[in-house]
């Protein structure tokens, strides 16, 4: 008994209307670049508005698109040039550090929070990771400006009173796996 090869099942090609809306998006993200990198050249004051700019370009994108993709860059974006424009409004210093860590941590806390919200098929918890740990750090940064000890003693404490936080949550999802039904 002679068998046939399998034969591979056929595809779908592309949807004209698909391709050019992606050919759309692509081109106004490398406007979005272009143009930022240009406006950097020619008003060096504004270069610090450039992350802002592309990042609320791409936040457009993901409302058009809900596209999974532009909303983390655009999260991440977005978080760092708002950060550099708060950090301006710092008083008595000239240091992007603190604005920028925390921008960059409430950029991925914004992308968790979005793609909740929007109840996307990508919704992970990944992003709390990094946007927790930015927290932390340009929470304590952010305390060096004021009193350069105050941070060597907040920011562990927060540390241990997220890990009790944690351990009460298992202790009480396991006391309720425990308890029989009845």
């Amino acid at each position: 008994m002679a068998m046939s090869a399998p034969t591979a099942a056929p595809t779908a090609a592309p949807h004209p209307r698909s391709q050019s809306r992606t050919a759309l998006i692509i081109g106004f993200v490398l406007v979005l670049i272009g143009g930022g990198a240009l406006v950097s050249e020619l008003l060096p004051d504004f270069d610090r508005y450039v992350p802002l700019v592309i990042g609320l370009g791409l936040l457009a994108v993901f409302v058009m698109t809900r596209s999974y993709v532009a909303l983390v860059f655009a999260g991440i974006l977005t978080g760092i040039g708002a950060g550099l424009l708060v950090a301006d409004l710092w008083p008595g210093t000239k240091d992007d550090g603190p604005g920028a860590v925390l921008g960059l941590a409430f950029g991925f806390l914004g992308i968790w929070a979005v793609s909740w919200l929007y109840r996307l098929k990508e919704h992970h918890f990944w992003p709390l990771i990094p946007g927790g740990i930015l927290l932390l750090v340009g929470t304590g940064l952010v305390l060096d400006l004021f009193d350069e000890d105050a941070s060597r003693w907040v920011v562990p404490a927060i540390v241990v009173a997220i890990g009790v936080l944690v351990m009460a949550a298992g202790y009480l999802r396991m006391s309720r796996e425990a308890t029989p039904e009845g």
